[in-house]
């Protein structure tokens, strides 16, 4: 997944889609820690796990390890 981004046939709109990812997860960290639910932190300390999360699962989902709606099941909203 991480590759995509060198590869030539890769949309343009993808390392912008990335930028918006990533500032998505740095807002829902902040929201959290301003409701108690995330603990107070660097947003980079923090926010490596949440990300190697997500992208374990979404790499398990796209290899075919892992159905989608499975990777679903720890949603809550």
């Amino acid at each position: 997944m991480c590759s995509t981004g060198r590869d030539p046939q890769t949309s343009a709109a993808l390392p912008e889609a990335a930028r918006r990812w990533s500032g998505r997860i740095d807002e829902l960290m902040l929201e959290g820690q301003c409701q108690g639910e995330v603990r107070e932190g660097s947003l980079e300390r923090i926010g490596l796990p949440v990300f190697a999360t997500l992208r374990g699962s979404a790499g398990l989902v796209a290899a075919g390890l892992l159905a989608a709606d499975i990777a679903e099941c720890g949603r809550t909203r």
